[in-house]
């Protein structure tokens, strides 16, 4: 069910490492490869420059079960440039199997095995528990009750970070983090519909350790939950009423994340892994609304005005029509040769599919 790791099991760097960036939601895939590199380059650069670690939440890659050649080449060429310790786990685009334990990001840590650990399984380690994607919520209940169980025989063993041999040989005292990669309800699937199935919040509500207030259990206030940062959707935001924070997607993947603000998070091992810092990103193009851009006049002052930039994508709420549509044709061609390039992205159709009429196989017409 959860395998307890010593601090000192994934290497020495990782065991010390006090601040993490954590980022999730990379979803590499052909379209998607120069500005997931972009990003891989930018969380490594924030790591160097904090003297942090890097933690990744889950959903590298896009496609499940097959990855394009030319990405994983890409992807491969940066994390072997990577040289401050890194923990990841698989989101469900990462793994093959219904188990979990067979996934994409085994290449990752072949390209730096001195750098980059994957866990894939339930982990316990350096007070956190670490829970790879999992469709089944008694799976992640049962690890989170055997932390819990675990964390409440070792919290009388010593305070966290008292000895450091000691603590890189046991580990730290108190489960004091959860991160995940999971599909918890009343989350925010985008900034229209909240999750109505998936994992209870309740699931997650660990009581903080008494330790963690620097005096006796005595003194302490009233006992908050630990703090649950997950990968999956891609809003960042906390759910409400808990502790569960979604890291959310590094760039803007779709329409329906318009006008997100993306961040990583560099979090603080040694302060109960809480949030430190918001480093601020603003990769690859963004998606943005428009009532009806028919010339390409409109549409590159708005881009001189600011509201937009070379290779963002206008989605339009209602096509042009008419002579529109002509002005439309023209300025598509036009933007492709102005340095304020916009890329025009039609709308999905609310209308549905015609269904195709079947032709009859065979002399009796069976399909």
């Amino acid at each position: 069910v959860l395998d307890r790791l010593a601090d000192g099991a994934l290497g020495e760097k990782h065991a010390l490492c006090a601040r993490w960036v954590v980022f999730s939601d990379l979803h590499v895939n052909r379209k998607t490869a120069p500005v997931a590199m972009q990003v891989l380059r930018a969380v490594h650069e924030a790591a160097i420059e904090r003297d942090a670690g890097i933690v990744f939440l889950g959903d590298f890659w896009h496609a499940r079960g097959a990855i394009p050649v030319e990405p994983l080449v890409d992807a491969l060429a940066e994390i072997a440039k990577w040289r401050v310790p890194a923990v990841m786990i698989p989101g469900n685009h990462d793994q093959v199997t219904a188990g979990g334990e067979t996934h994409a990001l085994t290449p990752l840590q072949a390209a730096n095995p001195e750098y980059v650990r994957v866990l894939s399984r339930p982990t316990l380690w350096r007070g956190a528990l670490w829970l790879p994607y999992r469709r089944d919520a008694k799976t992640l209940r049962e690890a989170v009750d055997a932390a819990k169980a675990f964390s409440a025989e070792t919290e009388g063993a010593g305070a966290p970070g008292e000895d450091g041999a000691r603590g890189l040989q046991h580990g730290a005292r108190g489960l004091r983090a959860i991160m995940c990669h999971a599909d918890v309800v009343g989350a925010s699937m985008n900034e229209s519909f909240q999750a109505r199935d998936g994992i209870d919040p309740s699931v997650f509500g660990v009581a903080e350790s008494p330790l963690g207030f620097g005096g006796g259990a005595g003194d302490a206030p009233e006992r908050k939950t630990v703090p649950t940062y997950t990968g999956h959707y891609h809003k960042p935001h906390t759910v409400p009423g808990t502790r569960i924070t979604y890291v959310g997607s590094p760039y803007q993947t779709s329409m329906a994340e318009a006008g997100q603000q993306k961040a990583l998070l560099v979090l603080d091992a040694a302060a109960q892994w809480a949030v430190a810092e918001e480093v601020p990103l603003d990769a690859g193009p963004r998606h943005l609304g428009s009532e009806n851009i028919c010339d390409q006049r409109h549409a590159t002052s708005a881009a001189r005005a600011g509201t937009s930039r070379g290779g963002d994508f206008l989605h339009r709420a209602s096509p042009c029509q008419g002579s529109g549509a002509r002005r439309d044709r023209g300025a598509a061609e036009a933007c492709r040769n102005d340095p304020f390039r916009l890329q025009f992205a039609e709308p999905v159709s609310s209308r549905p599919r015609p269904r195709p009429r079947g032709r009859p196989r065979g002399p009796r017409g069976r399909r």
